[in-house]
């Protein structure tokens, strides 16, 4: 069945990225008197919007990410399921900006530009992990898929950990099959690749080997994926400054959050944010957000004109765009 254009009071514009279950697209929510609004649709079709695990696992993350209310979090703010196009729908904010995958494609950040992201995601995971309902109750979350893929570097400098489609949490405590392996590979923590049970901690490790990733422009467990996981299981890392110079006191909070041993980890999102907010603030003492704001814009300048200029052109019907 084909999507249709409008869902609900959604019109759909251009479908901005394809994943393994579900499709991005980029709206506009219309209302009375002119009203309009830019929003991202993560939209589940069929067959996908008919498989009762998947419909479960979408709506557990729509619930999740409602109660988000963070500056590095996108929040869900309705969902939709529209029986006769047989599609479940989200809706959340829409982000002008990049993945920093694909940032990182186009210009690497230096030490203390990769430095601040990673304290925006790990402010991102401490809100996360110790985020509690309304009774007062751990939600008990772990992201599980900390990658660049799902890190969202808006043209304005702020930074957002999206996509909580496998996290573990109250609301999804076993949304995988018993030694399913989730996640991508190449950021996969020891106690993921062996399938042993996951907490917060798993998390810490996965940002500390993307951190590790972004400094050194090396990744450890990158290669032949049909060995990926051995790598996983029993990852090996060369010291950092062997690739760029860096202070001790940065290599010292890098290694705690890539321990192999989790008991040897750090294991709290916040502490390592401050840590880390020490040393950029030693080494840069007027580093702040709109230092930040202005190597994006000044790097990403032919991205930010492409967009203003995709926003800006009417559209009629709707488009597949990159």
């Amino acid at each position: 069945m084909s999507l249709p254009q409008v869902l609900g009071p959604y019109q759909l514009i251009a479908r901005l990225a394809v994943g393994g279950q579900a499709e991005v697209w980029f709206a506009v929510r219309t209302g009375p008197g002119g009203f309009r609004r830019k929003c991202a649709l993560k939209i589940l079709r069929a067959p996908n919007s008919l498989d009762s695990a998947e419909r479960k696992s979408f709506m557990a993350e729509a619930r999740l990410m409602a109660n988000f209310d963070h500056p590095n979090l996108i929040s869900i703010t309705d969902l939709g399921d529209i029986s006769e196009h047989e599609v479940l729908y989200s809706v959340m904010p829409y982000i002008s900006g990049l993945t920093l995958s694909a940032m990182i494609n186009t210009y690497r950040p230096g030490p203390t530009h990769a430095t601040w992201i990673m304290i925006k995601v790990l402010n991102a995971l401490d809100y996360a992990h110790k985020l509690r309902d309304e009774r007062g109750r751990s939600l008990k979350i772990s992201h599980r898929d900390i990658s660049p893929e799902n890190i969202l570097v808006g043209f304005d400098g702020q930074v957002k950990l999206i996509d909580f489609g496998i996290a573990l949490s109250a609301f999804n405590p076993r949304n995988t099959r018993l030694h399913a392996i989730k996640g991508k590979l190449e950021y996969l923590s020891p106690e993921q690749a062996n399938s042993q049970p996951l907490d917060h901690r798993s998390d810490i490790y996965s940002a500390g080997l993307l951190f590790y990733t972004l400094l050194t422009q090396y990744n450890p467990l990158s290669g032949d994926p049909l060995t990926a996981l051995d790598r996983a299981r029993a990852p090996k890392f060369l010291p950092p400054t062997d690739f760029v110079v860096l202070p001790n006191e940065l290599v010292a909070v890098l290694e705690s959050m890539i321990a192999i041993d989790r008991n040897h980890r750090a294991d709290d999102a916040g502490n390592v944010a401050r840590e880390l907010l020490d040393i950029v603030h030693r080494t840069n003492p007027k580093y702040d957000d709109f230092t930040f704001q202005d190597w994006v814009v000044r790097k990403f300048q032919t991205e930010i004109e492409a967009e203003n200029a995709f926003l800006s052109t009417p559209v009629k019907g709707t488009k597949v765009i990159k």
